[in-house]
């Protein structure tokens, strides 16, 4: 009997360590819920380490070892030269502002710099469907940080993982919804 109980107490403490650290690692949740008869809820739940790991083993189209390629897009837009490293560098620099803002007939648009995030909110006139995104910087410094037409999936998952959790992403429209957020549960409940 003692034999057994010191074996479980060897387990847990050994295990105790890894319940802890997968506690602390990072966690992306989408959940997605479709209004109307028949709608359904779908929710997504994937550790930063698991999208880290699988990105370089992704091979399709414009997307290669976690980098997205733009050069097509770039190619697309023509002559014009933008320095996003540039702008970044400025936006940067500058202290919280309202960046843009769009009023049109049926929507409005608004880029602020909020700290270190940069957020974007769209709203339609009626007030019934926005749209929030809220970016950290260091995500984007990430994302931009390879070569100059590419985007590094890779290393904006990593520094998704270290901006400390929230929402990304928020959509209403009516009674459908779109949540994206990081947190360090495992679960969405």
């Amino acid at each position: 009997m003692q034999r057994k109980a010191i074996i479980g107490i060897l387990a847990l403490a050994l295990a105790a360590p890894m319940a802890l650290a997968a506690e602390k690692s990072p966690w992306l949740h989408i959940k997605v819920i479709e209004g109307g008869e028949g709608g359904e809820t779908v929710r997504v739940n994937i550790p930063l380490s698991l999208a880290e790991a699988v990105l370089p083993l992704v091979e399709i189209e414009m997307f290669h070892h976690g980098k997205l390629d733009l050069s097509e897009l770039i190619n697309e837009v023509g002559d014009m030269e933008i320095d996003i490293r540039g702008i970044l560098e400025a936006v940067r620099k500058t202290g919280d502002a309202e960046l843009v803002n769009i009023q049109g007939d049926d929507q409005t648009v608004r880029v602020t710099k909020s700290g270190d995030f940069l957020v974007v909110k769209v709203t339609d006139k009626g007030g019934k469907e926005t749209v929030d995104v809220r970016l950290p910087l260091k995500v984007v410094d990430a994302l931009i940080s390879g070569e100059e037409d590419e985007l590094d999936l890779i290393a904006g998952v990593r520094a998704l993982g270290e901006s400390g959790g929230g929402d990304l992403v928020t959509v209403q429209d009516g009674d459908e919804s779109v949540r994206i957020w990081v947190d360090y549960k495992n679960s969405m409940e």
